[in-house]
């Protein structure tokens, strides 16, 4: 299960519980995060009902690193794995690396600067480079894979041959069989950066052998 998002306030009202400064502790709710607590009794009671094991950590505003901490360790002892879904704030992220198992890196709307490699880097582990689902009334919203054709070939630089074309193609990696040939320059032709508008595309790892 995954908490936060852009826009709601979920880790804003989760350190509000963590702390005890939230409306009605002390009165009418238990806060904090020991067993009797109403957060820990939530959270055993949805990984219950959904078979959970893992709890996913989308924080795009709050940034709160104490009840953030107490968080995870609460989780961490009720059995969860934790993931991360970052897309910016990598000092904050980083604070809490020790206590991951996974991260996947937003490289799209407010991330779509963000460079993989920086991050596994700064956080000690590979992350993974997540793209936007397609989503709203017929998926015109969001971002999807570039449209990538297979590279091409040259002896020259200037002169170059196509070994293979391929179209639609929209998977988050692909792989493509080429004929045996001899080559001192290889490119990658971009005919179509992403299947929206946008006008530039991200390639993480190319490799030809």
């Amino acid at each position: 299960m995954s908490i936060g998002a852009w826009g709601v306030p979920d880790f804003e009202r989760r350190s509000r519980l963590v702390n005890g400064t939230a409306p009605g502790c002390g009165t009418t709710i238990v806060c904090g995060t020991g067993s009797n607590r109403i957060l820990n009794r939530n959270f055993q009671a949805l990984k219950v009902a959904t078979g959970a094991d893992a709890v996913n950590f989308d924080d795009e505003s709050a940034y709160d690193l104490a009840p953030t901490t107490t968080f995870i360790q609460m989780l961490i002892g009720m059995g969860d794995k934790i993931t991360f879904a970052p897309y910016t704030q990598q000092t904050f992220w980083r604070h809490l690396g020790s206590a991951v198992d996974r991260i996947y890196l937003q490289v799209y709307a407010g991330g779509a600067g963000n460079i993989p490699a920086s991050w596994n880097t700064a956080m000690g582990m590979t992350v993974a480079p997540e793209l936007w689902s397609r989503n709203g009334t017929g998926c015109a919203s969001g971002d999807s894979p570039a449209t990538v054709q297979p590279p091409q070939t040259s002896s020259n630089g200037s002169t170059w041959s196509t070994p293979v074309t391929v179209s639609n193609n929209t998977g988050d990696t692909s792989t493509h069989a080429l004929t045996a040939t001899s080559a001192r320059y290889i490119r990658l032709n971009v005919t179509t950066p992403t299947q929206n508008s946008a006008p530039a595309t991200r390639i993480y790892e190319f490799e030809v052998r």
